[in-house]
């Protein structure tokens, strides 16, 4: 199992086209 920031890392553009509500987690991230 990924980290949670490995995961954000890798699948960072992924997760925009696969979960739009990851909007909030990738503000934090930004």
């Amino acid at each position: 199992m990924k980290t949670r920031k490995e995961v954000e890392t890798t699948e960072s553009d992924n997760n925009i086209d696969l979960s739009p509500s990851n909007d909030e987690t990738k503000e934090e991230g930004n």
